[in-house]
């Protein structure tokens, strides 16, 4: 239940507190490991974050990503990063 913006617990009506659960990615080191053609998969492990929260930070950061054939095309190069 939500008041005024506040989360309450619906049984017994107390507030519910969220902890903050955002992750810091460190920006330059992801960007340049992905245009280096690193995958967002790849990244998203090595960060410990979700590919979509890590797809979401590059949109946050207005850094393009690339679609389903590009990333195909990657997949050589990301090779060098899991050795």
């Amino acid at each position: 239940m939500e008041r005024h913006g506040v989360k309450f617990c619906a049984s017994c009506g107390m507030q519910i507190y969220l902890p903050s659960r955002r992750v810091a990615i460190p920006k330059e080191a992801a960007i340049s490991r992905y245009r280096e053609g690193e995958s967002l998969a790849s990244l998203a492990r090595s960060f410990h974050v979700s590919q979509a929260t890590l797809r979401r930070r590059f949109a946050e950061w207005k850094i393009d990503t690339r679609g389903a054939p590009e990333a195909a095309q990657a997949i050589r190069p990301i090779q060098k990063f899991n050795r």
